[in-house]
């Protein structure tokens, strides 16, 4: 073996020339002791790697190594927290986000690993494949949502959202029918089983939703 231990924690690969640092994440639930080892092309960003890991540790603000990928935390967290807790259209709109964009571009990405710049190419990528920027706002607050759900849950030491530029919101253009066009509508619905509801909308200005 061609590695020697220099000082606590690191050691050095002489035929590889690499520095290994270990970091000790302490203990996990099963009370198993975890720990990860990195390597560095110098002594001097090794030994700084450990020293700012120490310090964070000290600062409580180092959390427990996890292999969970974004896909795998957003299908936990559509199941446990917005399935029952939000309406039914709100978790079906969710759930179509995530599986047909969110999961196919991060998905497999390792949660812990993901980072701004990710999450920032993401939506340039939706935009691109003709989402508008209202859309891609809504995957925004998605994102935003669960991963700082994963930050209370002492899975993530912050939230990479944070520090992302948002989508810009577009305000919504809304168009309304003249009084010749209520007719010719009246007109064509007369008789039909949605006649009722398409004169009550119409009269009252009613929105699709009430």
């Amino acid at each position: 073996m061609s590695r020697k231990r220099i000082e606590n924690n690191i050691s050095y690969d002489e035929r590889n020339r690499l520095y290994y640092v270990t970091f000790h994440y302490g203990m996990d639930a099963s009370g198993k002791r975890v720990k990860k080892t990195k390597t560095y092309d110098t002594h001097i960003a090794a030994a700084q790697a450990l020293r700012i890991f120490e310090m964070k540790k000290q600062r409580q603000e180092i959390v427990m190594p996890t292999e969970l990928t974004v896909g795998m935390w957003l299908d936990r967290w559509l199941e446990e927290v917005i399935r029952p807790n939000r309406a039914r259209s709100t978790t079906y709109g969710y759930s179509n986000m995530i599986k047909n964009h969110i999961k196919p571009a991060l998905g497999k990405i390792i949660l812990q690993e993901l980072t701004p710049q990710q999450i920032q190419a993401y939506y340039l990528a939706m935009r691109e494949a003709g989402l508008n920027t209202n859309t891609v706002h809504k995957h925004h607050q998605l994102l935003f949502t669960a991963l700082d759900f994963a930050v209370r849950q002492e899975v993530l030491n912050r939230n990479p959202v944070r520090r992302v530029e948002a989508p810009a919101k577009q305000q919504p253009k809304h168009s309304f029918y003249n009084t010749e066009q209520l007719r010719i509508l009246f007109r064509v619905v007369r008789g039909e089983p949605l006649e009722p509801a398409v004169k009550l909308a119409g009269y009252l200005g009613l929105r699709r939703s009430e």
